[in-house]
């Protein structure tokens, strides 16, 4: 910006002293007649190359002028613009044409920057130019009819001919909008820091470094002033010696030397002796640095932590009792599981006596009954038609009932083993599980089992489930009280399980029995109607508890009757 300054006044000066030229040509043209040696056409030649050269000079200027980012206004002698640039145009939205008395706030209002109201025509820099005076950085804010306002820096001064005749007066604007924008942002942001400075409840306090050894306070915020007792402008520097006891001083002294020693931020506890609240204080020091890299400030932050030092001694004591019981609990735990290691063991044992128990009770209860089961066919066979219809009716409900009773000692024996024998895990597709359960039932001819399709292939303890759906088929096989027996098996992957239903169209169970019929041995007909040992509800019950999984139904008298229930996804860490 000077540069273009520099230039602008040399080429002013050229065509000053151009004028100056022709003005003596002319006067030499002018004394021709009055016997002056000069020959007209060589003065005629020299007027010419003069005028091109101002000319050429002339448009220079102009160009330069136009390309300014400083804004330019001249006036002549009346007010009137006479000449302006293209950023002075742009800021007071003047027209590009000049025309006849224009002045340069016919399209702007002009606003005093100090006191925020239009100036007066006495405090107009253009018009105090005119008036001989020079204007040096006046600053104000220009408000165009339709533009935003800007904020500019003035410098002006009148234009005098070489006689000292006014000509009028040029003023340069020069935009300094930005920078007051952020001058108020720096401003609004120091204001900022200083109500949180003035407003915290933390003590902070700034040290001047005069040596390595020498330190004297700056200035401290309220809430040191008043923990300390002492005004900021009373602590201004003075040195810690003089403001704090003798051995309090000279530990504040070595913590100051070790930050500027360091060159980095030094955080230490310390008792202080505050005039409102003495005790614990967290401080924390931090160096500035001057340009040549020295550290010549201190800026230190303390924070009251007698509370928390009081928590963490309380806190200590509750860890030191924790830790006692800690102690004694594992003391407890680890006798309850010496208790509980023999008594698993001891479950071991009793599992397996109960396992060689039922065995043994289911041989030496089957045996007879089989016996039983052979001599009564022996006799039907043996006496033929010999024996009466009456006693042939009896020998065959005798061998129903021991069928009954060897189907109940074998359901219990399955029972009592449900969630005590561990099962693996196997590949199972259930489309050919269900089939092989179907055949092996041997449903009526009539009896129409619907299977859902697409079912897919999972990994499961094929023997538990294979004994929930044989129990469910075969109830509702056994109970179908119809020829056209019904039954559809559905299924819906839950995401974390797999859901069922096994759905037929008999004769319903009334819902005060839905609980009642997962019990042992409980049956809703008499036995002399139907054989059952009223087992198999339980043995599916017991199951699914113990894998985890869910059910119930939903059924009325002559309704049919649906059961749901849920079956776990396994993983190969479940095997």
């Amino acid at each position: 910006m000077a540069e273009e300054h520099l230039a602008a006044d040399s080429l002013a000066d050229e065509v000053k002293r151009l004028r100056r030229e022709v003005a003596q040509l002319r006067q030499q043209l002018a004394s021709r007649d009055r016997g002056l040696e000069v020959s007209p056409q060589a003065t005629r030649d020299r007027l010419t190359q003069l005028a091109i050269a101002l000319e050429h000079d002339e448009e220079f200027i102009r160009a330069l002028l136009q390309n300014l980012s400083e804004g330019i206004v001249a006036c002549d002698a009346s007010g009137t613009l006479t000449l302006y640039n293209a950023a002075a145009r742009k800021w007071l939205s003047l027209p590009e044409i000049l025309t006849p008395e224009l002045t340069w706030t016919t399209h702007c209002t002009l606003i005093n920057a100090q006191g925020s109201a239009p100036l007066s025509p006495e405090q107009d820099p253009l018009w105090r130019a005119l008036h001989g005076e020079s204007v040096e950085d006046f600053e104000l804010i220009i408000q165009p009819v339709d533009g935003e306002p800007r904020t500019v820096l003035v410098n002006g001064d009148p234009i005098f001919t070489l006689e000292g005749k006014s000509l009028g007066a040029v003023i340069a604007l020069r935009d300094i909008t930005a920078f007051r924008r952020t001058m108020a942002t720096l401003q609004d942001r120091e204001a900022f820091l200083q109500s949180i400075y003035d407003g915290l409840g933390i003590s902070i306090f700034v040290v001047d470094v005069l040596s390595p050894d020498t330190f004297r306070y700056a200035g401290i915020n309220p809430a040191h002033s008043r923990w300390l007792g002492m005004t900021s402008e009373a602590l201004q520097g003075k040195s810690p010696a003089e403001v704090l006891p003798a051995d309090l001083a000279a530990q504040v002294m070595a913590r100051y030397r070790e930050c500027v020693t360091s060159q980095l931020p030094l955080s230490y506890e310390e008792f202080l002796p505050f005039k409102d609240q003495k005790g614990w204080w967290l401080t924390t020091l931090k160096p500035l640095f001057n340009a040549q890299g020295v550290v010549w400030r201190l800026i230190g932050t303390s924070i009251n932590i007698t509370r928390r030092r009081q928590a963490e001694e309380r806190l200590q004591a509750l860890n030191d009792e924790l830790e006692r019981r800690v102690v004694d609990r594992t003391q407890e735990l680890t006798h309850l599981n010496a208790m509980l290691l023999q008594t698993t063991a001891m479950l071991e044992r009793r599992n397996q006596e109960l396992d060689q128990f039922v065995y043994v009770a289911s041989h030496d209860l089957k045996a007879p009954l089989r016996a039983i089961a052979n001599l009564s066919s022996w006799l039907e066979e043996d006496l033929g038609t010999q024996l009466p219809e009456e006693n042939q009716a009896q020998l065959r409900l005798m061998r129903g009932r021991v069928q009954r009773m060897e189907g109940l000692i074998n359901g219990l024996l399955e029972y009592s083993r449900v969630g005590r024998k561990d099962f693996p895990l196997e590949v199972v597709g259930l489309s050919d599980l269900l089939a092989e359960i179907i055949d092996s039932l041997g449903p009526p001819d009539s009896f129409v089992i619907d299977l859902p399709p697409n079912l897919p292939t999972i990994l499961t303890k094929r023997l538990l489930l294979q004994q929930v759906f044989a129990n469910l088929i075969s109830n509702a096989i056994k109970y179908c009280d119809r020829d056209d027996g019904h039954i559809q098996i559905h299924y819906q992957d839950l995401g974390h399980a797999y859901q069922f239903a096994v759905a037929d169209n008999g004769p319903g169970i009334a819902p005060r029995y839905h609980e009642k019929i997962f019990g042992v041995f409980q049956i809703l007909q008499a036995r002399d109607q139907i054989e059952s040992t009223g087992i198999g509800l339980s043995i599916v019950k017991k199951i699914l508890d113990t894998e985890g999984g869910t059910i119930h139904l939903e059924s009325d008298l002559g309704q049919g009757t649906t059961f749901h229930f849920t079956w776990p996804k396994y993983d190969d860490t479940s095997a």
